[in-house]
């Protein structure tokens, strides 16, 4: 979860479902100057896997954004996650991001990691071999080369293996 460097509402990484909470119940007063609340949250809002998640945290607090807040401190953009980080950094908002994007976004600006290394944080993902006789243009020898190296992830500990192997 990022922010800008301020971090308006005090987000503290224990207990995560509190603080997700807090997104929605512990927001700034309004900015007299443009009337709307400063600390928006950004949402994906495209089906994605970690927007899937987020979705999770949400109902985990018994929170419906898109019900209290749509338009005015949740913003759905429909959008992936560059866009979801670019939309943050621009508005100076919270937002929820995988690891690989953050990392590798260089728009960050203001954003910061704020909150992260908790279990309900983990969205996982799976490798699923297609049938080739089932789906012929299937590229089969990259996905068993994909599912050999998720393989040699988990057996070494995770990241930590990918760390160790440069």
């Amino acid at each position: 979860m990022s922010n800008y460097r301020t971090n308006p509402i005090e987000l503290v990484s224990d207990p995560l479902i509190e603080q997700v909470a807090a997104l929605a119940e512990r927001r700034e007063p309004i900015d007299m100057g443009n009337r709307r609340p400063r600390a928006p949250f950004v949402s994906r809002g495209d089906k994605s896997g970690t927007d899937a998640l987020e979705k999770r945290l949400w109902r985990a607090t018994g929170i419906d954004p898109a019900a209290s807040g749509a338009g005015t401190w949740y913003r759905d953009i429909g959008g992936g996650m560059g866009a979801a980080l670019n939309a943050a950094a621009g508005m100076d908002a919270y937002t929820l991001s995988d690891r690989g994007t953050w990392l590798s976004f260089r728009n960050k600006g203001p954003l910061v990691v704020l909150l992260e290394g908790d279990a309900l944080l983990v969205n996982r993902y799976d490798v699923i071999l297609l049938n080739p006789e089932k789906a012929p243009s299937t590229k089969t020898s990259i996905g068993k080369a994909l599912r050999a190296m998720v393989a040699i992830v988990r057996g070494t500990g995770g990241n930590r293996g990918i760390y160790d192997r440069r």
